[in-house]
Formats: C-alpha cells, structure tokens, sequence
C-alpha cells in the first residue's frame, strides 16, 4: 500500500484524482472485510435484541472504515486555512499590529497622532 505522506496532498495536477482514487479503493477494500448480518436483515422483529446488535455492530463497522480510510488518505491540519488571508488580510493584520504596539509603547494615549493612526 502507498502511504500518504509520499503526497503534496493535491498540490500537483493529477495527484487530486489520484488521491480521491487512493481513497475510493482503500474505503472499498475496508467495506469488503465487514461481514453482512444477513440474518438481522431477514428478522422482522423489530424489538429482537439480537436483531439491534447486529446491526449497530454493523454500523460501527462501517463507520470505522470510513474514519480509518479518511485518515489514512485526507491530510489533516493544525489550524483551518481560510482562503485569502495571506493575500488580503495579513498585511493589515501586520500594519494593525505595528501601530498597537507602537501605541501601547507610548503609554495608550486617547488622543492624539498615535491614537489617530492607530484609529485608522
């Protein structure tokens, strides 16, 4: 099997697809292993515990496979990225941070130069 860390994470052109193909075929080979109550589907008893058992042991399986599959394939992050914030945002931010300091540095005039540019 190929691991995920040999990937950019869909940095490249086709490594997207072949990532979300990576994906398809490890969910599939992971739902492949998980046994089928047949017999909990037939029963028509809908309070049968055995009934509920299996199919809630059916249902953590699914789910475990489709966990196991995402963090085996799907990168994950420390922090959400939003889109922009480099390009718009951060130098604001910069220039926001700049002047606060430069306005606590002067004792937090109320008024003023300082104050004013910090304003702005």
């Amino acid at each position: 099997m190929i691991s995920r860390r040999e990937f950019s994470y869909g940095k490249l052109p086709g490594e997207r697809l072949y990532l979300v193909k990576f994906y398809q075929d490890l969910l599939s080979n992971l739902l492949d292993d998980i046994e089928i109550p047949i017999q909990a589907m037939y029963c028509k008893n809908m309070f049968c515990k055995n009934r509920n058992s299996d199919i809630d042991t059916y249902y953590r399986s699914i789910i475990t496979s489709c966990i196991k599959a995402t963090s085996q394939c799907i990168p994950c992050t420390s922090k959400p990225k939003i889109a922009g914030w480099n390009d718009i945002v951060k130098p604001y931010k910069e220039q926001s941070v700049f002047w606060h300091r430069i306005w606590q540095d002067n004792g937090c005039p109320r008024h003023g130069i300082i104050y004013d540019i910090k304003r702005r």
